[in-house]
This record gives C-alpha cells, sequence and structure tokens, in this order.
C-alpha cells in the first residue's frame, strides 16, 4: 500500500489477525518531486493485531464430576469456566466467580472436579503469538450429571419420560460412546403396547438408528444384580413379530466408567429376541464391585433396511442385592381353590412373590398337575377348557438360588360358560328402524324389537337349535324398515371363547327396509361338539361388516344378539319302510326314513350288498 498525505499518523485497516506488518515513513520536499529527502527504516504497527478466537466449542463426555471441552483454532488457549452467569475474565485473569481450568492448553481438555447436577459455562481465549490474548470466545453451556445412586434397591418404572438422571443420546460406537449427547428416538409407550406411558421404546425401523437411554451413575456394591422387563412386538400391536428380526440389527445392554469404552452385558438380535409377551432378564453384575458406573440401551439398525418394524421396550430396570434365599409362595391365586362354574377361558392370576424372577405354571386334570410354562408375568391363559369338569394347577416362584417349596396345589371345576368379549354401539344403535326383528334358527325363533342402549343383547334362555357337524345350516335374519340393512354371523365353532375372523359368515349384500337374510353356514366337520355361542350383528351400515366387528366398540347404527347353539353329529338315519317289498337285480329301490339326508351308496346295503349309488328325493 502507497499513500501520499502532510498528515503525521497513519490508520490501517482490513489487517489479519496475528500477522505482523511493517511501515515505512518517506519525506519529501514541497514540491513532491525527485528523490525522499529522508527515509527511515522498516518500522512495526505501534500494537499487535489481536488474534483469533477459538470456534465451536462443545462439551462431551460429561459425567457428574468431569467433562471434556473442545474447540477449533490452532495455538494455546485459556480456558475458564464457572457456574451459569458467571462473568468471564481477560488474558490469563479469571473473572468474577470464574476459575481457569488451564492457562495454557490446546484443545480438548477435560475439566475434573465439577459438581454433580450442576450448571457450567466456559469460555477460551488463545494467547496470540505476538503478545496479548484474544477475545473470548461464544458461551458453552453444560450440566453435569447427577450423583451416583448409592441407595438400593434402585427401580426406575419409567412412570414419567424422560425420568430424572436419565438421558438420551446418539450416534457413536462403543468405544468413542455416544457423539450426540440430549435426544433420541428411544420414546415413552405403553408396556406391550397397552396404553402409552409406562415404559420407553425404541421403534427399530430406519437404516443406520443407533440411538441410547442411559443410566444415572450407580456405585456398586457386593454381590449385586440387574434386571428389567423386556419385550419386542409388530410396531404398534399387541402381537408377535409379522417380520423377522433382521441379522443386522441389535439392542445392547452396556456399561462404562465415564461415557466411553462400553462393555457389552447382553445383546438381542434376530438369535436373541424377547417375547412379545414380556419377560424378566436378570444379570449378575457382582463383578463390578466397587465401580460407579451407567448402564445403556444402544438401538442400532444395520444398513440393510429391511421390511422389520419392532418395538422393543423396557420397563421396571432395577439395581439390586441379588436375593440369598428362595423366595415365598405366590398368594392371592384365582380361581380360588375348590371354586365351582369356573368360565372355561379362565386366566389364572396371582401376587407377585417377594424376591421371585419368573414363575414356573403347572396345570392340568391330574391332582399333581404337570408343568406347562415358565413367565415373568402374573398370569397363565391355559387353552379353553372343557365344560365341568375338575382342573388342579400350582405357580412356583423362583430366583437364582432356587425354587420356593411347600407351594399349594390349586383345584377349581369349570362350568359351561365362556366369557365372550362385549360390543357396543357410539350411535343411535337399533332405534330408528335400524333393528333386528327376528332371527330363526332351526327350533328357535326369536321375534324382537328395538334394543337399548348398548345395543347388545344376550339370549340365553331361548330354545337351543342342534346345528350337525359337516352340514350347511341356514340361519334367517330379519330387519327394520331402515332401507341399508346387512348382517354378520359368528359361530365359536372351537369353543375357545373367541369369535375367530375364519367363524365369520357375512354376505356383502343389502337386504334392504324390512329384508330377510338367509344366511347359509357350513358347519366344520372338527367344530367342538357341545354348546357354544353364536353372535348376529345386524341393522343399518353402510357396507358389508368386517372380519373383526364381532367385538367392535365403535359401529354407530344396528345391534347384536347372541345366541345358544348346540354343535353335534348328525342324527342316524332311521328306515320307515320301502317303496315296494322287492326290486330286481341291477334295480332301484326307495328307502322312506328320518334322517336320511346327507346318506352316500358307501354306507348302505341292501341284505348285505352295497348299492352302487343313492339319490336323496
Amino acid at each position: 500500500m502507497r499513500l501520499a498525505s502532510n498528515a503525521t499518523s497513519f490508520t490501517d485497516s482490513g489487517l489479519t489477525a496475528g500477522t505482523q506488518y511493517y511501515y515505512h515513513v518517506f519525506s519529501y520536499n514541497d514540491n513532491c518531486t525527485g528523490e525522499p529527502y529522508y527515509s527511515t527504516s522498516a518500522l512495526t504497527a505501534s500494537q499487535n493485531t489481536p488474534c483469533a478466537t477459538g470456534t465451536s466449542v462443545t462439551a462431551s463426555n460429561v459425567t457428574n464430576n468431569k467433562a471434556t471441552v473442545s474447540w477449533t483454532g490452532t495455538g494455546n488457549y485459556v480456558v475458564e469456566y464457572g457456574p451459569t452467569g458467571f462473568t468471564p475474565g481477560t488474558a490469563a485473569t479469571a473473572g468474577t466467580n470464574g476459575v481457569i481450568a488451564s492457562a495454557s492448553t490446546s484443545s480438548p481438555i477435560t475439566i475434573t472436579g465439577l459438581t454433580a447436577s450442576t450448571a457450567y459455562q466456559v469460555y477460551v481465549r488463545q494467547i496470540c503469538s505476538l503478545g496479548g490474548y484474544s477475545a473470548n470466545s461464544s458461551v458453552l453451556a453444560f450440566t453435569t450429571l447427577c450423583p451416583p445412586v448409592t441407595t438400593f434397591p434402585a427401580n426406575q418404572d419409567f412412570t414419567t419420560y424422560i425420568p430424572t438422571c436419565w438421558f438420551e443420546a446418539a450416534a457413536g460406537s462403543l468405544s468413542a460412546g455416544p457423539t450426540s449427547v440430549g435426544s433420541s428416538t428411544w420414546a415413552a409407550d405403553g408396556y406391550l403396547n397397552v396404553g402409552t406411558t409406562g415404559a420407553a421404546k425404541i421403534n427399530i425401523d430406519a437404516a443406520t438408528d443407533n440411538d441410547w437411554i442411559v443410566s444415572p451413575y450407580f456405585t456398586i456394591a457386593a454381590g449385586m444384580q440387574l434386571k428389567y422387563n423386556v419385550a419386542a412386538l409388530q410396531w404398534n400391536t399387541t402381537t408377535a413379530l409379522t417380520t423377522p428380526w433382521e441379522a443386522d440389527d441389535f439392542v445392547e445392554l452396556v456399561y462404562s466408567t465415564d461415557m466411553v469404552n462400553w462393555t457389552v452385558l447382553k445383546t438381542y438380535n434376530s438369535s436373541n429376541v424377547p417375547s412379545f409377551q414380556g419377560q424378566t432378564d436378570t444379570i449378575d453384575i457382582s463383578t463390578l464391585n466397587g465401580q460407579t458406573v451407567h448402564f445403556a440401551f444402544r438401538g442400532v439398525e444395520g444398513t440393510s433396511d429391511g421390511g422389520a418394524d419392532i418395538d422393543f421396550m423396557i420397563d421396571n430396570f432395577t439395581v439390586e442385592v441379588a436375593p440369598l434365599t428362595v423366595p415365598a409362595c405366590v398368594t392371592n391365586l384365582t380361581p380360588a381353590d375348590l371354586s365351582t362354574g369356573v368360565i372355561r377361558n379362565t386366566t389364572i392370576t396371582w401376587s407377585a412373590a417377594a424376591n421371585a424372577l419368573s414363575y414356573d405354571v403347572y396345570f392340568g386334570t391330574n391332582s399333581n398337575p404337570a408343568f406347562v410354562a415358565n413367565t415373568t408375568q402374573l398370569a397363565y391363559t391355559p387353552v379353553p377348557l372343557s365344560a365341568n369338569t375338575q382342573y388342579f394347577y400350582k405357580v412356583v416362584a423362583k430366583n437364582n438360588v432356587g425354587d420356593a417349596t411347600g407351594c399349594q396345589v390349586i383345584s377349581f371345576t369349570t362350568g359351561t360358560d365362556l366369557n365372550y368379549c362385549t360390543p357396543a354401539y357410539t350411535g343411535v344403535g337399533s332405534a330408528s328402524g335400524n333393528e333386528i326383528t327376528n332371527v330363526t334358527v332351526k327350533n328357535l325363533n326369536n321375534t324382537t324389537g328395538a334394543s337399548a342402549a348398548p345395543f347388545y343383547t344376550f339370549y340365553n334362555a331361548l330354545a337351543v337349535p342342534s346345528l350337525y357337524r359337516g352340514v350347511t345350516e341356514n340361519i334367517s335374519v330379519s330387519f327394520g324398515v331402515q332401507t341399508s340393512q346387512y348382517v354378520g354371523v359368528w359361530i365359536d365353532f372351537n369353543q375357545n371363547g373367541t369369535f375367530e375372523t375364519a367363524e365369520f359368515v357375512g354376505p356383502n349384500t343389502n337386504y334392504g327396509a324390512s329384508g330377510v337374510a338367509t344366511v347359509s353356514i357350513v358347519v366344520p366337520s372338527g367344530a367342538v361338539l357341545g354348546n357354544t355361542r353364536m353372535r348376529i350383528i345386524g341393522g343399518k351400515n353402510g357396507s358389508a361388516y368386517a372380519l373383526t366387528d364381532a367385538c367392535s366398540t365403535t359401529l354407530t347404527q344396528g345391534e347384536v344378539e347372541d345366541y345358544i347353539v348346540n354343535i353335534a353329529n348328525p342324527p342316524l338315519p332311521t328306515i320307515t319302510g320301502f317303496g315296494s317289498p322287492s326290486a330286481c337285480a341291477n334295480g332301484n329301490i326307495t328307502i322312506n326314513g328320518t334322517d336320511l339326508s346327507g346318506a352316500v351308496a358307501s354306507g348302505v346295503t341292501v341284505n348285505g350288498t352295497a348299492v352302487s349309488s343313492i339319490t336323496s328325493n
């Protein structure tokens, strides 16, 4: 740069920080001609230009008493920290309430001696190579973690999310720990997808997901264990996975003393899928005695993003001293001992036993029932039971030490009833001509009017028609005066207390105002014999009823009626006479009798000779 002036001072701008500049001053004659009258040697500026401060200041590996601070910039820096709102200093001097963590260091630095559960701020400023210091950086804020848990048992039931002193994190690896702290795809949900709160869940469905939920510190004492409930379900359902767990997806239970160098305690993957009904897993952590550690669940979706859509969830995360004795027997068992008239699709329930990890269930018709299941739940549902039958069961609590001893065998006797779902309508139901007006099945003929809310009636005191195995039976249903009338019929052929989609017949026919539907149902040859439930849903609807409408609580118009029907074998045919007393060989003979419908040639002989064909008239 060259500047002609008669001034005695000069101001320069646009200089580069940390760079040394030289200036020459020349004196010319009054005519500004010729060579300089006087020349000085090179001069430096009277003040060094200030150097740049650090940028992108971040904190990582934050624990209850330390944090690693990093920034972008070359050279050495002063690092100063203090509580939120402190005034940073300048140069090598701390400000009000500030602490100099280092008077000269490069990035990164680990600040130690911090207080748990405390908010801090950090500034860095560069030591300029030509002297002086840069300005302070922008502020970095972070909060140290909670103090270690030292009182046990310590249980987290995830009633609130995210729980106090827990936190989410993302990305990273076992060796480096998570690289982003504060959020992830873990979220609140109901355990086993029942409700929307009370458990922690990660949905494993998107490629490259790598998300953590991290516990507070625990100072582990001698003889301790970790236990928790865990489940894997098809997304947004209460059922098992419909698409298999993918080979490169996994969830790890890990621990670390310093948020890095995590160690795996347990892995869930395609070879170890937790039950969709939930299970309690227990981990021996006695080898961690004396250490202060975080635990974390890390869910990873591999690079191959297949069709699996998994709700992986945890609940009741407990760190405790492992029991030294076997648990006591369970209490409050239902059905109670010597109960009678118990519904045939009953569920056995009990109260938890202290220190129990799981329960062995024994069940059967023998007074010394056989083992049937181990469960971590407080309930067991056997397959639907036979009517009027005595059953025996026993529930034995167990833990790592052993099984409860001396537990009682309970007996109960079933009745004939099954427990079925109760449908309900949200609208006008059967009012204004939306009703079923008559149901006729053989000797059952029931004429009714509109019912009251919830527009469901169980007609259990009427004639019980017999429906025969292997026979097509007809059911007549009449409707009210509305113009859009449909019908659906379910019969619980396997007598399990559930109206299944395979037991549904629903013609896609609008029978219209005052219409009559004839529904033909083929009774399966393997249908369970005896009384069972038939459900008829009918009345106004915008379209044919769906397979799952038997238990609907969202329909608006129409009504539901339940009846008892008897599943029976077809009666044996009875011959009452013949059309003629004799017939020629290879001729025809007329047989008169009852219940001949369905007879086949292979079942008919004349004088010991099988007939070649038979025709019903």
